[in-house]
């Protein structure tokens, strides 16, 4: 089973979780958590590589949402960030910065252990 994690700023905000809340149409909250297990479970769905290092896996639902993440070696999915179809250029950007920031938390934390 994949472990999925939220990706945190160091002011303690995570941005897929207000995603996820800002989502006001139940059938597509329900389809976005749907998806998320499916991830869960080893099943991405439609997904596709958005540069740098994020994928987008897209749901067709409502306004056609999208869902940002990182691969974190095989084991990890990293939520980034999410967005509709309308958003996605600007919440794309957005998941990069967030992915870029994960990357420099994770090496800080590396360089704290040793």
């Amino acid at each position: 089973m994949i472990t999925i994690e939220y990706y945190k700023t160091e002011m303690g905000r995570v941005p897929f979780k207000t995603f996820l809340s800002g989502i006001k149409n139940p059938e597509a909250k329900s389809m976005v958590a749907k998806s998320i297990n499916k991830m869960e479970k080893g099943l991405p769905g439609k997904v596709a590589s958005v540069g740098d290092g994020v994928k987008e896996y897209k749901i067709n639902v409502g306004k056609g949402y999208r869902i940002y993440f990182y691969n974190d070696g095989q084991e990890i999915i990293v939520l980034l960030g999410g967005s509709t179809k309308g958003d996605q250029d600007k919440e794309i950007e957005k998941a990069k910065e967030c992915l870029k920031d994960y990357k420099r938390q994770k090496a800080s934390a590396r360089k704290a252990l040793k």
